[in-house]
């Protein structure tokens, strides 16, 4: 009670002063703490978050990067029949083989050296 006595006696300057210190005190700072501790939760959350979108981001690579693979091995053991490739061309080669040699028989017969 002494202290509000003592606010009587003040002048304007000085109550405006003691009035500041009051707002300061227990209004201002409780608020900055406020905002400090919202703000180190929003930044603890936000590390959450990108550490969580980064795991889902591997994630996706990883899975992109398997089908990668798996698509270029179908079209690989799709393309690579070789079996019957190689079958096609060595009959494709017998068959250019007789025809030169049916050519080179003529040519002899036509040239008279056969």
């Amino acid at each position: 009670m002494d202290v509000l006595k003592g606010l009587g006696e003040m002048t304007p300057p000085a109550l405006m002063v003691v009035a500041l210190l009051v707002i300061a005190k227990y209004i201002v700072l409780p608020i900055l703490k406020t905002h400090q501790t919202a703000t180190k939760d929003l930044a603890d959350s936000f590390r959450t978050s990108a550490a969580q979108f980064k795991e889902a981001l591997d994630g996706n690579s990883l899975a992109v990067r398997e089908s990668v693979d798996h698509n270029e091995r179908i079209i690989t053991n799709h393309l690579s029949k070789e079996e019957a490739r190689d079958a096609v061309i060595l009959a494709e080669m017998k068959s250019v083989a007789t025809a030169i040699e049916r050519m080179n028989g003529r040519r002899r017969e036509t040239d008279g050296n056969g």
